[in-house]
């Protein structure tokens, strides 16, 4: 187009400079930047605008703090959808030093938040870089200028902030943080219950879990697989085995079990693999005692999908369902599996053997059994003795 004498106007090279911001290639078209200017016109504030945009887009953020200082000295004033984009940008990097600097610098040329939600964006965007380090002090200082700014917090906001003070098992500040949010009315949603309530399950605080649950469904909100997930899992850690059992059957009754198996599984992948598996035999447990072995047979094969090894808790667990449903043949293929990972302890072998007796008085195949337990090293227990003399007869 140049080569044949014809100059496109700027509003020609900003539709080819947006456009390139588009793509993943658009490594060095700051070159393209400046032929306007060859070509006799001057770059634009929205040209300029586009540039900062592309670049924080594609990671560049010293071009774009770069490109921000020649607006200036080009007599252009950055607004604030240039400073939002590069302050975004230098909090995706971590570089949150540099972003607060770019905060202050707003305050100080007077720059109004007349785009709020790219502001409130770039403010949360800080606060989440903060939260994640554990700078809770800066984080609190950003909420401060967002509010002498006149910028309210939304739900998002205080979400951070929550979240922030929850790794940090600071659960009294994060309740400071979530009861403010009410009070300048905000309303929590689902994650900032669940925020909270799993901050309180991790600190041993489950009572307070407790009755932020019930608060949440008075208040109109429906718990979720991850809310019931922390609080059974607590449950179990605590001991209170029948409050674990009904809280899960009322889950059940409401959604079925697949989410919150799905939610076990997760959270199997976020916590040390021993205190962990000890948890899902609790639940495995709740699950076979109250006739809820489907959705215990699914969980358990999340446990390997989750790429966890269940423990020789977990198979008996399994085996003693399967046999309480009259299914022993099934249990003792389930026992010849577990010997990939573990050799079978005389508890496992006397769950089969009672369940044999049980079900169809195979006396051939109790026999067998327990052959096979005591050449393995066993000796039969009291109950497998009683089964063998009284069973037999």
């Amino acid at each position: 187009m140049l080569k044949l004498g014809y100059y496109p106007h700027c509003v020609t090279f900003s539709t080819l400079i947006d456009g390139l911001c588009r793509e993943p290639f658009f490594a060095d078209d700051r070159v393209l930047f400046h032929v306007p200017a060859l070509t006799g016109y001057v770059p634009s504030l929205d040209l300029y605008t586009l540039m900062v945009s592309g670049l924080c887009r594609i990671g560049d953020t010293y071009g774009a703090r770069r490109m921000l200082r020649e607006m200036e000295e080009r007599g252009f004033q950055p607004d604030v959808v240039s400073y939002c984009d590069v302050i975004h940008s230098l909090c995706k990097n971590s570089l949150l030093t540099e972003a607060l600097d770019f905060v202050s610098e707003m305050k100080v040329k007077g720059i109004r938040p007349n785009v709020y939600k790219s502001l409130i964006r770039a403010f949360n965007t800080l606060i989440n870089g903060l939260c994640e380090k554990g700078e809770m002090y800066a984080a609190m200082d950003v909420v401060t200028m967002m509010d002498f700014k006149g910028l309210q917090l939304n739900v998002m906001t205080y979400n951070e902030l929550i979240n922030g003070y929850r790794i940090k098992n600071a659960m009294d500040e994060a309740r400071k943080v979530f009861d403010s949010m009410v009070r300048y009315g905000c309303e929590p949603n689902i994650f900032s219950y669940n925020l909270m309530i799993c901050g309180y399950c991790k600190t041993d605080r489950l009572d307070e879990a407790l009755k932020l649950f019930d608060e949440m469904t008075k208040g109109g909100l429906f718990p979720d697989a991850v809310t019931y997930a922390t609080v059974i899992s607590a449950m179990y850690q605590e001991g209170r085995f029948s409050d674990a059992t009904k809280l899960l059957q009322r889950f059940d009754d409401k959604n079925g079990l697949s989410d919150l198996v799905l939610e076990m599984a997760d959270h199997a992948m976020l916590e040390e693999l021993e205190p962990y598996i000890v948890r899902y035999d609790m639940l495995l447990d709740g699950m076979v005692e109250i006739g809820l072995f489907e959705a215990a047979t699914e969980l358990f094969h999340e446990i390997y999908a989750a790429g966890l090894k269940p423990s020789l808790a977990t198979y008996n667990i399994m085996m003693g369902g399967l046999c309480s449903r009259g299914l022993p043949e099934r249990s003792y293929e389930l026992l010849k599996t577990m010997e990939y990972d573990y050799f079978p302890s005389s508890m496992s072998y006397n769950i089969i053997i009672r369940g044999f007796v049980q079900s169809n008085n195979d006396t051939v195949r109790v026999m067998k059994i327990l052959h096979e337990m005591v050449k393995n090293g066993f000796s039969a227990d009291e109950m497998s003795s009683i089964i063998d003399i009284q069973g037999m007869q």
